[in-house]
């Protein structure tokens, strides 16, 4: 998985930055926390519930599926559709998702690694999928992928955005930390959006960054990062924690555990 250079001597990683989306629990955090390492939790994003989400509920009712692109999507809906109808049909995009949905007692089923959309719509439920729409929930600006690759098979798809993201300013003490940090860092990367949003409040340190590692779950991360100037790209299997987790593993050499939650 690592990227080697030629005669370079690999320094031991001292920080590792998580750069996220600001959540008041996050198992991968709890995890990482617990590794011999320093760990960062850099939020650059919030997530705010869109207002009115009570005018789904027609839609919500008549749908045949539900398809929860994220956690976030689950908090954000869940509390207003407690008492709705829901569809039989639940499907989580990934683990975590499906833990959240959990927690408000709906099971869901979830497609393959990597957990993305592609493994969504390769999922054997669409196969002789008849008749009812299908709705996949998300924040604003969320991938049309899924939707379109559904509608090409006939089936009626719409996205719903339940919440958006919104900038939200790094402490200082963190900038500090990042500028003042010597030794090798390992970046995550688990968001395009937060990833973005770091990078613009980081404009003049950003350099300082570049000979950081990088830890991203997906190609489309993995390109993005790279547009941003950075090279020491590395992929885990898919976003989820366990995943995530034997990745860091490897990179600073500590026996792999846990589940792919």
């Amino acid at each position: 998985m690592k990227r080697s250079r030629q005669n370079e001597v690999i320094r031991p990683i001292t920080l590792i930055v998580q750069v996220a989306v600001r959540a008041s629990h996050d198992p991968l955090t709890r995890a990482l926390r617990r590794l011999p390492v320093a760990v960062l939790r850099a939020s650059s994003l919030a997530v705010r519930p869109q207002a009115g989400l009570a005018r789904l509920r027609d839609r919500f009712e008549r749908a045949g599926a539900l398809v929860f692109a994220s956690g976030n999507g689950v908090r954000a809906l869940a509390p207003v559709a407690r008492d709705w109808r829901w569809p039989s049909c639940l499907i989580a995009q990934g683990p975590g998702t499906a833990a959240v949905l959990a927690e408000f007692g709906r099971v869901a089923q979830v497609p393959a690694s990597p957990y993305d959309s592609e493994a969504v719509l390769a999922m054997p439920v669409w196969n002789e999928w008849v008749g009812q729409a299908v709705l996949r929930v998300s924040g604003e600006d969320g991938r049309e992928l899924l939707v379109d690759g559904l509608r090409a098979r006939g089936i009626d798809a719409e996205a719903i955005a339940v919440y958006r993201r919104e900038p939200v300013p790094l402490p200082s003490r963190q900038i500090q930390v990042l500028r003042s940090s010597a030794g090798r860092k390992l970046l995550l990367f688990t968001s395009g959006e937060a990833l973005l949003a770091f990078r613009q409040q980081l404009e003049g340190d950003w350099s300082s960054l570049a000979d950081a590692d990088v830890l991203v779950p997906s190609a489309r991360l993995e390109h993005l990062a790279r547009e941003l100037g950075f090279e020491r790209l590395h992929r885990a299997e898919s976003a989820a924690r366990g995943h995530m987790l034997a990745a860091v593993r490897d990179m600073i050499a500590l026996p792999k555990g846990g589940s792919n939650e």
